[in-house]
């Protein structure tokens, strides 16, 4: 960007810019690549206002949906100006990708959003360690478990938690950052002043009071929908030093995060499973195959990042430390790092001792005759049939259909999906003598949620059908 540089020198200019931005985003639409190639071709987003706007250009490489909402009202420097004071007077911040508070990681991958709408602080969050953790709605009391511990012990040592503010470990791994005086991040599917998920606005609240932020590339008041989370997912593994994976199925909406994560060459971390053969966890068991870093506690990230953070904890200084190292002393801070230090050492001498154990009981093993436990049961000697002792029963998958531990409306739903394909009228206003499945107002939230498990999806007439698991 040529005016990248310019900003700092002069924020009067910078701000005049975000008018532009909001009209650019008007026209092009939520997380459209070609709004950044627009900017480029033009040499700058008020240039390519003039230009589109001026008549003398044509238009014709605009899409349909584009050249329509160019000629719309909607679509105006005024109506620009306008959310910009509505904004203000509601707190919400708009960071253009030429400020100075733009996370600067954003601003290197694919598609990077032109601007974001923020309710809190978003300044220095490009200078923490930052941990984007992801995992289902539903999770496993294993995972909620895990989730806890690790994010509480990494808000501990200063590190920031970055997730998609959904019910389920989105919210357990905020929560426990939150718990252990840490900095959270929390990224939108919806306008930032959308309730979604439903009265998650206290918990909002919650974060920007701790010192967080609340981020959304949607206008302020754009309700959610399935393609938004894709577009949401690709800022959260962006914003992040890592991704870390608590626990996914196969059709886990997490496969989009990681993806974003490997090609946006973040680091990516996985939980072992606790069974491998629970549905549940086969979408994790993928990546740990493939080398993504198992997690057996917050060390396992930490070593990733050790030298980093002993940096900043060696080298603190009030004004350019990120602000959860604020709060210890420099010699407080230096026995911090050194603490870890130690943690990572005696568990590295701890596995190679275990390692040496093993090595032990196998060697006498090894010199000792083994007794076979396989016994010749035919009478005939050329053609023996074997049979082993104590042969235990083989484990068996919980079937893929079990949606015992699904919520009471989402499980009367897929049991009344499961006679014949439902439109959304059918669902909330059956024909007597049928009750409704779920209440109107809370219908698309249910609904939403349980198209991006992989319950249900949505086909032609508006019908949700049960989806092929």
């Amino acid at each position: 960007m040529k005016n990248t540089k310019k900003s700092s020198k002069n924020p009067q200019n910078n701000h005049e810019l975000k008018k532009y931005y909001i009209w650019l985003l008007s026209v092009m639409g939520v997380a459209n690549p070609r709004s950044m190639r627009l900017i480029s071709h033009f040499g700058g987003v008020k240039e390519a206002y003039n230009a589109l706007t001026s008549g003398d250009v044509p238009t014709d490489f605009l899409k349909p949906s584009e050249q329509k909402s160019l000629k719309s009202p909607n679509s105006t420097l005024d109506k620009a100006v306008e959310l910009i004071g509505w904004c203000e007077k509601r707190g919400y911040g708009i960071v253009t990708f030429e400020d100075d508070d733009y996370p600067e990681p954003l601003k290197h991958i694919f598609n990077p959003p032109i601007l974001l709408f923020t309710d809190g602080e978003i300044a220095g969050i490009a200078d923490e360690i930052r941990i984007n953790v992801i995992g289902t709605r539903t999770p496993s009391e294993y995972s909620y478990k895990v989730a806890s511990v690790i994010c509480g012990e990494l808000a501990k040592i200063g590190f920031t938690i970055v997730s998609g503010m959904a019910v389920g470990l989105d919210k357990c791994s905020m929560t426990a950052a939150l718990e252990n005086s840490g900095r959270v991040v929390g990224v939108l599917a919806c306008g930032i002043d959308v309730d979604y998920p439903r009265n998650s606005k206290g918990f909002r609240k919650v974060i920007v009071d701790s010192g967080g932020v609340n981020v959304s590339e949607l206008m302020p008041r754009d309700s959610t929908r399935p393609a938004y989370f894709q577009y949401r997912n690709r800022i959260m593994s962006g914003l992040s030093s890592g991704t870390l994976i608590v626990e996914a199925g196969e059709r886990s909406g997490c496969h989009i995060t990681a993806l974003h994560a490997i090609s946006q060459n973040r680091d990516l971390f996985c939980v072992p499973p606790t069974d491998i053969l629970n549905p549940r966890y086969t979408g994790v068991a993928r990546y740990l195959r493939d080398g993504a870093i198992p997690v057996f506690s917050h060390i396992d990230i930490v070593n990733e990042y050790l030298s980093d953070v002993c940096e900043r904890l060696s080298d603190y200084s009030g004004s350019a430390t990120p602000r959860v190292f604020e709060k210890l002393e420099p010699k407080a801070a230096i026995a911090e790092a050194e603490a870890v230090k130690k943690a990572v050492r005696a568990e590295k001498a701890e596995s190679k001792k275990s390692k040496l154990a093993e090595k032990s009981v196998k060697s006498e093993k090894a010199e000792k005759p083994v007794k076979s436990k396989v016994v010749k049961t035919s009478v005939n000697p050329e053609k023996p049939v074997l049979e082993f002792k104590n042969k235990p029963p083989l484990p068996q998958m919980p079937p893929i259909n079990d949606y015992s531990e699904l919520p009471e409306k989402q499980a009367k739903i897929v049991e009344a999906l499961q006679d014949s394909p439902l439109t959304f009228d059918e669902i909330v206003s059956p024909k007597p003598p049928q009750k409704p499945l779920c209440e109107p107002d809370e219908a698309h939230e249910i609904l939403l949620d349980m198209e991006l498990d992989g319950l249900i999806s949505k086909i032609a007439g508006g019908r949700y059908v049960l989806a092929v698991r």
